[in-house]
């Protein structure tokens, strides 16, 4: 599934996350050779966040963030320190963008 904002408004709203067919099952991950199981090394990533448009250059951004681990993945969000194996991670984020 591939995040959408709305068309141009004065405060947007999206949710992006793994492609819904793949969602939690393995069915796209590499197997273990030998054992044609997943080996459970992938992770998937969510995001959800709030734009709101101050002016034509200028947008405040609001979000969260989780990174779903595999059982023997340890991917780690940027900024943070790396976790254990199968462990998940979130993060709230806060931006400001203004274009020249």
């Amino acid at each position: 599934m591939q995040g959408a904002l709305a068309p141009f408004a004065k405060e947007r709203f999206a949710i992006d996350g793994p492609d819904a067919s793949i969602a939690g099952n393995g069915a796209f991950r590499p197997a273990v050779p030998g054992i044609g199981v997943p080996n459970n090394t992938g992770a998937d990533l969510w995001t959800i966040r709030y734009v709101y448009t101050f002016s034509k250059r200028t947008e405040f951004n609001f979000g969260y963030v989780y990174l779903d681990n595999d059982s023997r993945a340890a991917y780690a969000l940027g900024g943070l320190t790396a976790p254990n194996m199968g462990q998940n991670q979130g993060a709230f984020a806060l931006s400001m963008r203004h274009t020249f």
